[in-house]
């Protein structure tokens, strides 16, 4: 039975002439025979493991016994809480072995121990010098990458850049050959592009062209597409010797790759064997992988000269969306585009719970034989931007090709309804009925969240090209970051607005005395920011318990609610909880479970913010839009929070003047009253002043004043006051 091979890295078994192992990972490669691998090499000594600790230093030498070691060990332990005893120090106190002895056996120790430490300083010398040389070759190895990377940035060519990294491999390396082939188009061959090294000026002058499969190492690569190092060139089936490259002893080829797209081979050669340890491979694994890079961005650029012209309308609508300021410069240019395309075209932005067609256009009529009825649709389609965000978070499974940037859904047939992603029907059903057959979606995504949407349909069940998909992807990102780009400014105009409504409203409440006035200026400035909204403002009687509306604005007039009791209205819960609240959409059922009664149509959108002052509540600021949801924003409230701290202190400051007035008017009365009472010569002239001062401060056309009433007599009626220039009759019993 043969014996089973080991992976000479983790000593793992393996499987006869396997190129990696299964364990560890690491590649194999041909070890010479007598060479010890790493995993075997011996262990470094140490001087803990050189020298034996005292106590058993002095058994093996037959200084003291077992038991004598215990007892001093047993000693230690009983003196450890008084103080600290060594075990020499123990065997002593205890009469086990005299100082001499002692001293003898702990020189002849430290001697040991001296000489352990020589030999670990030597060992430790040689193992510095072996990694400082390994460091050295791995910085060359790191410094060369670096210079690939930063050659792979400025070159200005494809050529250029395969020029110069073949060259430095084979300068810092000191390998005997290197060269770099590029696949061709088909993808079955491999050409010679540069070659730096022994003999390159024959090889490149000759043309190397290479067939996948053939019996040579790159041929392999192009196949299995994975690096294939030979130890030993004799020894490898695969290598191809040549006449120009008799040094070669051992070579390994490097694929190029960019994904999962084979570009081309680094193949190195060196006139020493196992020149390619594992560490040297994956050095020449990161320099393939620049290349390549560099490789695909050189192609992408070729590719993209090419479609130059079917592309600069692209080019025009990014600075179009660039100065776009508003909602419609959007809007217009996306239209703009959308009408040179040979394909129906929608461009959607996602809402709360549907998808708003921004913009569509509709082809001429199809091929002969086709349906030529247009898609009828409506301003949106009723369909959760969840749910649409969903189909390309699905990785596996279904059409979804994956492309540089966002994944692409392309539906070849519509009418199939065995889709392996189920597309909801508001996206399908028109187009279907219209006779289309083709559809692709192409998102514009950020963090996981959908931010536009680019459906395109043809009546040809025959898909859409790439170049097609990535010109319209543009389109959604481009159209993405200029919406962005509108709503930031859009935010930052209502905050500045906000701001300049703030200065207003305080400068207004703080010389306005006239509540009414102030109520009009508070109107005006939070239309100016919000818009045309439903404004009205509660003042709640906490004595009282009701609830009056100075100021209430329907869309048309300005109106005041008389003052009515502290009900189930939405008002009254605001007021009752103190607390801001905001509806923006399904109003009516979130009114009913807050337990609020509707009258009369309830509002799409509903804001309501509790005028408060040391924790009093003095009233509320309400907004409403009766047709629009997702009217008001966390703005719109933080404006309407900051205004009713205001209000709510004009409101107090007002009703304190008020009440401050109409006690210094009653003082006033008073003291009039009292005034002309004084100079009364006697009781009827008295009587007659007072009951003529009291109906005209009262306002009242009777007074009358009885004296001297019996429990039995009643009151006799008050006569009618007489003009205040006639006198007034006093009757007294």
């Amino acid at each position: 039975m043969p014996t089973q091979e080991k992976c000479p890295f983790c000593n793992q078994p393996i499987e006869p002439e396997v190129e990696t192992c299964p364990h560890c990972g690491k590649m194999i490669l041909a070890i010479p025979a007598g060479e010890v691998p790493p995993s075997s090499i011996d262990r470094q000594f140490t001087p803990e493991m050189l020298v034996h600790r005292l106590g058993d230093y002095l058994l093996e030498s037959g200084v003291i016994k077992k038991k004598d070691l215990n007892r001093a060990l047993e000693y230690q332990k009983e003196l450890a809480p008084q103080r600290h005893v060594l075990l020499g120090q123990a065997l002593l106190e205890l009469g086990l072995v005299d100082r001499d002895t002692l001293d003898q056996a702990i020189t002849r120790q430290l001697l040991s121990l001296q000489n352990a430490l020589m030999e670990t300083n030597r060992q430790l010398e040689d193992r510095v010098t072996q990694r400082t040389k390994d460091l050295e070759r791995r910085l060359v190895q790191i410094r060369t990458a670096a210079d690939i990377t930063q050659l792979a940035i400025s070159a200005s060519s494809l050529s250029e850049l395969l020029r110069r990294a073949v060259d430095l491999i084979v300068e810092r390396f000191e390998y005997y050959l290197a060269s770099i082939f590029v696949v061709d188009e088909t993808g079955e061959n491999a050409l010679l592009a540069e070659a730096s090294g022994k003999a390159d000026k024959d090889l490149m002058s000759k043309g190397v062209k290479i067939a996948a499969g053939s019996r040579s190492m790159v041929g392999w690569v192009l196949v299995h597409r994975k690096p294939r190092v030979a130890a030993e060139v004799d020894d490898d089936y695969f290598y191809l010797s040549s006449d120009q490259l008799h040094e070669t002893r051992s070579e390994v080829c490097i694929p190029i790759m960019m994904g999962e797209n084979l570009l081309g081979v680094l193949d190195v050669q060196h006139s020493v064997t196992n020149a390619f340890d594992p560490d040297a491979v994956a050095v020449l694994q990161i320099i393939a992988n620049h290349i390549a890079s560099v490789m695909q961005s050189f192609r992408l650029l070729e590719t993209t000269r090419s479609s130059l012209s079917e592309l600069s309308s692209l080019y025009y609508a990014s600075y179009q969306l660039a100065r776009a300021e508003k909602l419609e410069d959007v809007t217009n240019v996306v239209t703009t585009l959308l009408e040179q395309s040979p394909y129906f075209a929608m461009f959607l932005l996602p809402k709360r719970n549907n998808m708003q067609v921004l913009a569509a256009y509709t082809p001429g009529l199809p091929e002969w034989g086709l349906s030529s009825k247009p898609p009828q649709y409506p301003e949106s389609l009723e369909v959760l931007p969840a749910d649409i965000n969903q189909l390309f978070a699905q990785k596996d499974g279904g059409p979804v090709t994956t492309t540089p940037g966002e994944p692409y859904l392309i539906l070849h047939s519509i009418a199939d309804t065995e889709q392996p992603v189920v597309v909801p029907e508001a996206l399908l059903g028109f187009l279907r009925q219209a006779g289309y057959q083709s559809v692709a979606l192409i998102p514009s995504r950020r963090s996981g969240t959908l931010d536009t949407l680019v459906l395109l349909a043809t009546p040809q069940v025959t898909g859409f090209s790439n170049g097609v998909l990535q010109a319209y992807a543009s389109l959604a990102e481009l159209s993405a970051t200029a919406l962005e780009k509108v709503r930031a400014s859009q935010r930052m105009l209502k905050q500045m607005n906000a701001l300049a409504t703030l200065n207003t409203i305080s400068q207004a409440v703080s010389v306005e005395t006239d509540l009414q006035t102030l109520y009009q200026v508070i109107h005006r400035e939070v239309i100016g920011v919000m818009g045309n909204v439903n404004f009205a403002i509660a003042i709640y009687d906490k004595d009282a318990d009701t609830i009056t509306v100075p100021y209430m604005f329907d869309g048309k007039d300005v109106k005041n609610v008389p003052a009515f009791p502290l009900g189930e209205g939405m008002t009254s819960i605001l007021i009752r909880t103190r607390k801001s609240l905001m509806l923006v959409e399904d109003t009516e059922r979130k009114t009913r479970e807050l337990g609020a009664k509707l009258v009369g149509k309830p509002a799409k959108s509903w804001l309501g913010v509790p005028l408060l002052v040391a924790g009093d509540v003095l009233g509320a600021i309400l907004a409403q839009d009766l047709e629009r949801e997702g009217r008001f924003d966390e703005d719109d409230q933080r404006l309407m929070e900051t205004l009713a701290s205001q209000v709510a202190v004009a409101v107090r400051n007002a009703r304190l003047l008020e009440s401050t007035y109409r006690q210094a008017e009653r003082e006033r009365l008073l003291y009039d009253i009292t005034n002309k009472i004084r100079f009364s010569p006697d009781i009827a002239h008295i009587l007659e002043t007072t009951t003529r001062e009291l109906s005209h401060a009262l306002g009242t056309r009777r007074a009358t004043i009885q004296l001297g009433l019996t429990p039995d007599q009643p009151p006799q009626p008050p006569a009618e006051t007489p003009p205040p220039n006639q006198p007034t009759s006093a009757s007294s019993s």
